[in-house]
């Protein structure tokens, strides 16, 4: 009995051993698990930490070349405000006039300056001509040394490029041969032959370039007013006529103009007598002017555009 007791104890104390070595272990490997996770985790936050490093420093290289193309663009932006001329203002045509070939800021203020002066608008001008007028009744011919003075406006509409133009003015032309008395022996009696006409004229012109400061233009036109006529004969006109104009012209810094024009004048009505009539003198009468030739003047002279 007493050997069985013993042999009892002895394995109790056995297993007690033993289980006590099991949960001495298991501890150990709880805590050696638990510092393996506590690494682990360790690792794997410096790993992430590592990735988002590397993200964050790409978005920054990103924003930072988004940022120098904008200032890039802001640059070139503002350059181009600065130095290129607003479109608004000007036609295409003379945006290309001078400003390829300005190289600074200070040979495109002078293109830009050049483009205003030669811009066509609604403008003033004022012109002399000299020339000759003939006027005929019947058989009675007289060639006139005339003067022709003219004022109005022109305006060149736009249309193919600015080479079409409306102009319109008034002229007045004053014909005589009272030079011719002169050469006459003054104690002589002389009588002038006259001729004047005064006229709203509308005409449109034509014109192309020929060189960088000179252009070739034509033109035609049509005007109504008042002429009157008298000769040594007594032949006598006063009326309202019309006119029909032919015109070409060189035009020199898109100021000044070398004009040669022809007009020939249509009468219509007012008071004209002449001197095959019988008592012509004591009884003037108004009749057809059937014998009176339409009146043809020729004249060279210069115009200058305000």
């Amino acid at each position: 009995m007493i050997m069985f007791f013993r042999i009892f104890l002895s394995l109790f104390l056995l297993s007690s051993l033993i289980y006590a070595d099991d949960i001495k272990e298991s501890e150990v490997a709880q805590d050696k698990h638990a510092e393996d996770s506590m690494r682990l985790d360790e690792d794997h936050t410096d790993m992430f930490d590592e990735v988002e490093d590397k993200h964050n420093e790409r978005i920054k290289q990103s924003i930072d070349r988004m940022q120098h193309v904008k200032d890039s663009i802001r640059e070139v932006y503002e350059r181009e405000k600065i130095y290129t001329l607003e479109p608004q203002n000007y036609s295409i045509e003379d945006l290309q006039i001078g400003i390829s070939d300005a190289q600074n800021k200070a040979e495109r203020e002078q293109a830009r300056k050049k483009l205003e002066s030669s811009e066509y608008k609604t403008q003033l001008f004022f012109g002399v001509q000299l020339g000759t007028t003939i006027a005929a009744v019947a058989d009675n011919i007289n060639v006139l040394p005339t003067l022709n003075l003219k004022v109005g406006f022109q305006n060149f509409l736009g249309i193919s490029s600015k080479q079409v133009g409306l102009k319109i003015y008034l002229d007045t032309l004053v014909a005589s041969n009272i030079l011719s008395s002169l050469k006459n022996d003054p104690y002589a009696d002389f009588i002038a032959s006259t001729f004047s006409a005064t006229n709203v004229n509308a005409e449109v012109m034509y014109e192309i370039p020929i060189s960088k400061d000179m252009k070739f233009g034509v033109g035609t036109g049509f005007g109504v007013g008042y002429m009157t006529y008298s000769d040594k004969y007594w032949d006598k006109l006063n009326g309202f006529a019309s006119n029909v104009a032919l015109l070409t012209y060189i035009s020199f810094y898109e100021k000044h103009k070398l004009e040669l024009s022809f007009k020939t004048f249509i009468y219509h009505y007012g008071s004209y007598v002449t001197r095959k009539l019988e008592g012509v003198a004591q009884n003037p009468v108004d009749i057809f002017s059937s014998d009176f030739a339409k009146p043809m003047n020729l004249s060279l002279g210069w115009v200058y555009v305000f």
